[in-house]
């Protein structure tokens, strides 16, 4: 695995694990639960679309950067569209693809303490 400093993701990130990140997402309802998931910001992402700039293409997201990145709790599935939004957060808190704000500093408080 890789740490992508700009973007605060982790890349190739072994395909079990993508897996475990994958279903921290909030699953859409009906039959398509374990094809589709919503991430953080409220954005439709795939599982098979993992590292892809696609339509529901997403990476994993690194909660805070001075944590262990083998720490599952510091890791979340994130769309390519908010992946982008979170470079340069400073204070937990990062605008979505779709201009509301997700604030993180909750979980990095709870992981870093």
């Amino acid at each position: 695995m890789k740490f992508d400093e700009a973007d605060l993701i982790l890349r190739d990130v072994p395909l079990d694990m993508r897996r475990k990140i994958f279903r921290k997402a909030r699953p859409l309802e009906g039959e398509c639960k374990k094809v589709f998931a919503i991430d953080k910001c409220g954005t439709t992402i795939r599982v098979d679309q993992y590292g892809k700039d696609e339509e529901f293409g997403w990476h994993v997201a690194v909660v805070a950067g001075n944590m262990s990145f083998e720490n599952i709790d510091n890791l979340f599935p994130l769309h390519v569209a908010n992946v982008e939004k979170r470079a340069g957060i400073k204070n937990g808190c990062f605008p979505c693809a779709d201009e509301k704000q997700v604030c993180l500093a909750e979980e990095i408080e709870r992981l870093t303490s």
